[in-house]
């Protein structure tokens, strides 16, 4: 009689979102190394995923070239193919010289704020958006409050409502999804051309000090000279991942925190040392709601596994 067959990793099993580290726990004990049914790998152990993020070999995954490849067949009906030009400045799929450049910008971009000011204000505008509610969504308050943030980085007009960027957001980071279906690839597609409709309302020049101004000024001061259509990739990728990761590393540590009546006192009693380890902390408390794509660079084992050179590999 064989035994129970191995488990594989499904980030939409029931209660996944609410709790994965139960599935995840379960994968890294009875199966950490698991081929996917496309030919990537998944791998669950911390030491097996620390060699290699740190592998000087291994690359990210670069999703443009692979919409460049796929957008043929999805868009063979017609339709305005932008997936892959969409995504052809999204640092954290870019590899080598075109990775540290783009990076370098977006943060000197981001430096050049008075953060605690924004932060400040931020907080006093959401708070007071939700101060006659005697109960609320935390997540929805959370993206409020990035809302607020990302509106004043990136000098949006009021008309720019909460709904439609976050929306927007929304789809967009759905082109990292596993299994995206045709059609759901043709939505993503048309937020992005509306996504290109009110970045390119923000001229670059009209506010010097606005996020978009800063890209192409410090573009420039960089030596890349980024484009209009380089601009948009980069102010899409930022409002994406302030939405997405932000809002759902906050929500979880918020409730963290706010469930637990002595994490409130540790939080509001703490210094600036004590504040940046539970910060820290809490980013990894929020981590199993991620993955992390490499491509490896040489061939590998893993236990008993041979992982062949270019390899898709997931880091959960």
């Amino acid at each position: 009689m064989g035994g129970q067959p191995a488990i594989i990793w499904n980030p939409y099993v029931a209660g996944y979102f609410d709790n994965p580290y139960q599935h995840l726990g379960q994968c890294r004990e009875e199966n950490p190394v698991q081929k996917g049914v496309h030919g990537s790998w998944i791998l669950f152990r911390h030491n097996d995923c620390y060699d290699l993020l740190r592998s000087p070999v291994a690359k990210v995954s670069e999703l443009s070239n692979y919409f460049r490849e796929k957008e043929p067949a999805i868009f063979k009906s017609g339709g305005c193919p932008y997936l892959s030009r969409g995504t052809s400045k999204w640092a954290m799929y870019l590899n080598g010289e075109e990775h540290k450049q783009v990076r370098k910008v977006m943060v000197k971009a981001f430096k050049q704020f008075d953060l605690p000011t924004i932060l400040q204000e931020s907080v006093a505008e959401v708070n007071r958006l939700f101060r006659d509610e005697k109960e609320f969504d935390l997540v929805n308050y959370c993206a409020n409050f990035i809302y607020q943030v990302i509106r004043r980085l990136y000098s949006f007009p009021d008309h720019y409502s909460f709904e439609e960027v976050k929306q927007y957001s929304n789809m967009v980071a759905r082109s990292q999804d596993l299994f995206v279906p045709k059609q759901v690839y043709q939505s993503i597609n048309d937020w992005f051309l509306k996504g290109n409709e009110l970045f390119s309302a923000l001229p670059e020049h009209a506010d010097a000090t606005s996020y978009k101004s800063q890209l192409a000024i410090l573009g420039t001061q960089a030596g890349a000279s980024y484009s209009e259509e380089d601009l948009l990739s980069i102010m899409s990728v930022s409002v994406m991942a302030a939405f997405e990761t932000s809002k759902d590393s906050l929500s979880m540590a918020l409730l963290e925190i706010l469930g637990n009546t002595d994490k409130i006192d540790e939080v509001l009693s703490a210094d600036s040392a004590a504040m940046g380890v539970a910060i820290e902390e809490l980013f990894r408390f929020t981590a199993p709601l991620q993955y992390t794509i490499r491509v490896t660079g040489e061939p590998m084992m893993v236990g008993d596994q041979f992982i062949p050179e270019n390899s898709k590999v997931f880091l959960c």
